[in-house]
């Protein structure tokens, strides 16, 4: 049906999307990182399992839109419990968005840095 992705409304999946934006964007202003499972439990719009494919789609396009808008890649807050770092779906966005990546581990942190730093005045979340 038109005007879906993985059978969702388009306008419910767009609310998703800022719920999820919107609680990374808190966790950012308090300095924290995100895990997959907590950010899953904080999306009430739709339901969505950490690691889906449907969770992996939903981050690739936060991590776009933020950084279209010049807030640089917000999904690097969200992390991987056993690892402590962002997942799979991460590097695929920022490789998607041309971004050169020579050390991960430097990367990662400069763009959580960055990323701390744009949620301090993010305008989607109050």
């Amino acid at each position: 049906m038109a005007g879906e992705i993985f059978g969702f409304k388009a306008e419910t999946w767009e609310k998703a999307k800022l719920e999820a934006t919107c609680a990374i964007v808190r966790a950012g202003r308090r300095g924290d990182l995100i895990f997959y499972s907590d950010l899953a439990k904080q999306i009430s719009t739709i339901t969505i399992q950490p690691h889906s494919h449907e969770m992996d789609l939903l981050l690739d396009q936060i991590s776009k839109e933020e950084d279209a808008a010049g807030r640089g890649i917000l999904t690097a807050l969200v992390v991987l419990r056993d690892e402590g770092i962002s997942g799979s779906g991460f590097w695929a966005s920022a490789a998607d968005l041309g971004r050169e990546i020579k050390d991960k581990v430097t990367f990662w942190a400069e763009e959580v840095k960055r990323v701390i730093e744009e949620c301090k005045k993010h305008p989607l979340c109050p």
